[in-house]
């Protein structure tokens, strides 16, 4: 049940982060102001991600559960280097609002947009981090079933008589033919 609960957040999450279409498609169409507001909350949220997968990797750390920490921290990574680009960009978003450059804008706002949707993605991705703990590691029991249709003799084993009985031809060799007959 739990698998299926999992399974059930990714697929759900997935479709979500999917099915609105990527900011910095329409970065063209927005107003400067609104491009420093959804930047400004892109980032927001990117942190807020960041601060979720530290959370999540000590958690892993603090039960020792090496898989999950593994899996984290490879995400988390990938999230700082993305949040690092983000804030970089933010700050040369607010630069070029400032000299209002129109085309430097769409560019650092286009940067963020995209490493937000990446970030989103690596989110999805830290929630399908699985650990020790989601691991079954008892004891194994193996239950045999012997169907009562099967011989319980091994046939490898029983005396073997030929069920056809070979029939004794005997050939002749037709006459060879030459090229001048």
């Amino acid at each position: 049940m739990k698998r299926v609960l999992i399974f059930g957040t990714f697929a759900l999450t997935f479709a979500q982060a999917h099915a609105q279409e990527p900011t910095y498609r329409h970065a063209e169409t927005l107003s400067t102001p609104q491009k420093l507001k959804t930047s400004k909350q892109a980032i927001t949220s990117m942190k807020g991600t960041l601060k979720d997968g530290v959370a999540r990797l000590q958690e892993a750390k603090s039960r020792q559960d090496i898989l999950q920490v593994n899996c984290v921290d490879d995400k988390l990574q990938a999230i700082q280097a993305l949040l690092n680009i983000s804030e970089d960009a933010g700050r040369g978003l607010n630069e070029a609002a400032a000299r209002k450059d129109d085309e430097m804008i769409n560019h650092e706002f286009t940067k963020i947009s995209f490493t937000a949707t990446r970030v989103e993605n690596f989110r999805t991705e830290l929630e399908g981090c699985m650990g020790e703990a989601s691991q079954y590691t008892g004891k194994t029991i193996v239950d045999t079933v012997i169907d009562r249709d099967i011989r319980a003799d091994d046939p490898a084993d029983a005396d073997s008589e030929s069920v056809f009985v070979p029939v004794e031809v005997e050939l002749e060799r037709p006459v060879p033919i030459s090229g001048s007959e």
